[in-house]
């Protein structure tokens, strides 16, 4: 997430000095991607507790 955000500013630079790394800058590696879907699993669960606690 904060890759793809300073990617816009340092865009010149990267560019001009490697295009495949600028490339390869985008994307997200696999322990990334991992590590984003825990995030996101961890935000549900905690709003479905949440949900569960004010229910009961």
């Amino acid at each position: 997430m904060s890759k793809a955000h300073c990617v816009s500013s340092n865009d010149e630079q990267t560019r001009a000095s490697a295009p495949e790394a600028h490339i390869a800058d985008k994307r997200l590696t696999n322990r990334e991607q991992f590590i984003a879907g825990l995030k996101m699993i961890t935000i549900a669960a905690l709003f479905l507790l949440a949900i569960w606690l004010l229910e009961s």
